[in-house]
């Protein structure tokens, strides 16, 4: 990348130049050579204008591969084509002003290139979470869609004989044999069976009112339980009538099969 550097076009004849020069005994050659060679050093490695101490041993070899006579840097401190800063370092005189129109223009290049670097690692990083996003659900999509199970409590239920729908489409809550024979105790009045089928109608009838898988027990036993206390079915179980009053022993027994002792 190009560096340009600005020259004062009178270099020559500023009072300040001629004095230097003439302490140094230099021909008007020498002077804007060697100018010219310490301020394309500066433009390129210390483009705000600032020198170390260091740098300012180094200015003779900088301005001339041969030895210089003359204490040049004295000259250049004396005549104010170098001032110090006041934290030990230097500024060459009038640098910002001359030069700082170009440094600022290559600070704000390297800024824009550097912005535009990162936007464009961003992009490419955005496009491949995106791209890997689109394959992923490609993929999902050619394999076999698997049917939901159908649940009773925690665990699926291989022998269901009653399936509720679930909140969730073509999901289902598994009513095992067990399931009804540990109502029927609870709820000795309900006709059981014929509940569970009403509140299939009744799901099936009322989408938006569907319970979820884990929901569905609570759902289950408020319906049974109001049943219950209305006296029970009207169809209840007539094996009961004809045999009367369960038994004590009975019920425990049968309260056992069901699990729930």
């Amino acid at each position: 990348m190009s560096q340009w550097l600005a020259i004062d076009a009178a270099l020559e004849l500023n009072h300040k130049v001629v004095r230097f020069r003439a302490s140094l005994r230099w021909s008007d050659n020498d002077l804007v050579a060697r100018l010219y060679r310490l301020w394309a050093w500066v433009r390129r490695d210390r483009p705000d204008g600032i020198l170390s101490r260091d740098d300012i041993d180094s200015i003779p070899a900088i301005m001339d591969r041969e030895p210089l006579e003359g204490d040049v840097v004295t000259a250049l401190l004396t005549f104010k084509l170098i001032e110090p800063v006041g934290d030990g370092s230097f500024i060459i005189h009038d640098w910002l002003e001359k030069n700082g129109g170009f440094v600022r223009n290559a600070k704000r290049m390297r800024e824009f290139r550097y912005r535009a670097r990162t936007e464009q690692a961003q992009y490419k990083h955005v496009r491949g979470e995106q791209e890997q996003y689109r394959k992923k659900k490609q993929e999902s999509k050619a394999l076999p869609r698997e049917e939901p199970p159908v649940l009773s409590g925690p665990d699926t239920a291989k022998d269901s004989v009653y399936a509720l729908p679930t909140n969730v489409k073509d999901s289902f809550f598994g009513v095992s044999a067990l399931d009804i024979e540990g109502w029927k105790a609870l709820y000795p009045a309900v006709d059981v069976d014929q509940q569970i089928r009403k509140m299939i109608g009744w799901l099936d009838s009322h989408p938006t009112k569907r319970k979820t898988a884990r929901g569905m027990k609570a759902f289950v036993n408020g319906w049974l339980g109001k049943e219950q206390d209305r006296g029970g079915s009207t169809n209840g179980p007539a094996d009961q009538v004809e045999r009367g009053p369960e038994s004590a022993e009975d019920q425990v027994s049968r309260w056992k099969r069901a699990g729930m002792l």
